[in-house]
């Protein structure tokens, strides 16, 4: 028994040994970042003029507006197979369980880059690497290569401990597409298993929003790092899950987060999240940066000839195609509304062509149920070579809580490429009368141990109090006849939550009492 307790013991213990990270990268300010890396172009291709900010073998770039990678491309004018390296600076690995993790991801399902880790224990030139640690793909089209969501590799190093040597990763990939690799770590441990790179964030509201991450099998700890933008990580909090909900934080407020295994593993971060915001609200695509650093998300494009906006120098846009049909969405940031609340939207759109119709939607949901989707604007016959604003319906909300618009070009398939624009959104919102009298009315102090003031900022004329207790039943009435200010005890009430109804010529209203 006490042999098995022992192993027990033992076995735990180990599981939850600290890691010691040896070398890292994530190309977002932990590491050396590509200055510190050695590129060797060996194919001497030129890009695709669709991949033409490839400028050199591997390149630092977002991915997203939160989180770079190293990127490559195998897609040339004309075509040819890539010769690309990526080399690492020298490691020093120390005794032990060596492991070198990484996340890799093509971009595009029919084109699937192939590459490979190589090593050398004496130095970083090209012809060193003679050793090949892991290959993925046989450099042609197909099935082969690397899938298009991001995979976490592993490779043993242990045969090298003591050693100093240099990682390499060279795309061989022929005529195919992109590849980048992210969150390169060499940790000295047999288990500490960093957290995959696709991270989400959902259940925004004006104070609180839960991130969720693939779980690792056999672990129940993580570490999670939340701050403003360019922060860096530490540990804010643990979870024994592969989620965590953030409270008390501030509304209309970009937050970014890491997540990483608790027994020390790499940070993986930083991505942003954003709490909801109140009507109204406008917003014309003019970051410099991109929608996404304003919260928005999608596949529409941005543009940048500020001759082609309606206002401002940005607008956003989405092109045609001439073999498929269009189906291309964009997301508005998230949205706090009440219910009852009857929300206008309005934006201009612009088409490139009056020789063909395209078609755009507008739709709103709430994050609880995304597939309930409402139509505030539809239209398949668009065609206008001057901007129009459009007013949607009015949108009256169901329920409080988040919600997002959300554009979709839908256009069938057209004769010549064609582009259509939409800029300057602009939000607006009457609150249901029930809300709008509760912002109106104001009870101090409150929590109270006797003595309730009520006043209003519209004059109202106050005809009655009334409080009611947790299960509904009335403990207290005052008529107050018809006073803009008014006043009442609880003192002789328990300590405890109560209702109070507001009764006045502009209306009824309730508001939560505390009785201390």
């Amino acid at each position: 028994m006490k042999k098995s307790l022992l192993l027990l013991l033992f076995i735990t213990i180990n599981q939850f040994a600290s890691a010691q990270i040896v070398f890292q990268e994530n190309w977002d300010g932990i590491g050396p970042g590509i200055a510190g890396w050695t590129l060797y172009n060996q194919d001497g291709l030129t890009p695709n003029t669709n991949v033409s900010f490839v400028n050199a073998a591997w390149i630092s770039t977002n991915e997203d507006f939160d989180n770079k990678v190293a990127m490559s491309t195998s897609w040339y004018s004309t075509a040819g197979t890539s010769d690309d390296w990526l080399v690492s600076p020298s490691i020093t690995l120390p005794a032990g369980t060596n492991k070198l993790y990484f996340d890799a991801r093509a971009y595009d399902p029919t084109y699937l880059d192939s590459y490979k880790v190589l090593i050398s224990t004496s130095d970083n030139a090209v012809s060193s690497f003679t050793t090949t640690l892991f290959t993925q793909g046989n450099g042609t089209t197909g099935t082969s290569g690397e899938n298009n969501t991001w995979t976490r590799r592993s490779i043993d190093l242990s045969a090298y401990s003591g050693q100093t040597v240099y990682i390499a990763f060279q795309n061989f990939s022929t005529d195919m597409f992109l590849l980048s690799i992210d969150n390169i770590s060499v940790v000295n441990n047999s288990s500490c298993i960093g957290v995959t790179r696709g991270l989400s964030a959902n259940n925004n509201t004006l104070t609180s929003a839960k991130i969720n991450w693939t779980a690792i099998s056999g672990v129940s700890s993580y570490d999670i790092a939340v701050g403003t933008a360019g922060f860096t990580p530490s540990v804010s909090y643990t979870s024994s899950t592969n989620s965590y909900t953030f409270t008390g934080l501030t509304a209309n407020t970009r937050y970014q987060y890491y997540v990483r295994n608790s027994c020390g593993s790499q940070w993986i971060g930083p991505f942003s999240f954003f709490t909801s915001n109140n009507l109204p609200y406008a917003y014309g695509f003019d970051n410099t940066s991109g929608y996404s650093v304003d919260g928005w998300s999608g596949s529409w494009s941005t543009g940048t000839t500020a001759a082609n906006a309606q206002a401002g120098t940005q607008y956003i846009f989405s092109n045609s195609s001439t073999t498929a049909a269009t189906n291309r969405s964009i997301y508005s940031r998230p949205l706090n509304l009440q219910a009852g609340e009857q929300v206008t939207v309005s934006f201009y759109h612009k088409e490139g062509s009056t020789t063909g119709n395209r078609s755009l939607k507008l739709e709103i949901f709430q994050d609880t149920n995304p597939t309930n989707l409402t139509s505030l604007f539809n239209n398949t016959a668009l065609n206008l070579t001057t901007y129009t604003q459009v007013t949607g319906s009015v949108f009256t909300a169901p329920a409080a809580g988040t919600y997002y618009l959300k554009f979709t070009d839908f256009s069938a398939i057209t004769t010549t490429l064609q582009s259509m624009r939409v800029d300057s959104v602009n939000i607006t919102s009457v609150l249901g009368i029930n809300q709008f009298l509760s912002e109106k009315f104001a009870l101090f102090p409150n929590p109270t141990k006797d003595i309730i003031n009520v006043i209003n900022s519209i004059d109202a004329s106050i005809t009655n109090l009334e409080v009611t207790d947790v299960n509904g039943r009335i403990v207290k009435s005052v008529k107050t006849n018809g006073v803009s200010e008014a006043q009442i005890s609880v003192s002789e009430l328990s300590s405890g939550i109560y209702m109070m109804k507001i009764v006045s010529d502009k209306g009824t209203t309730t508001k939560k009492v505390i009785k201390e």
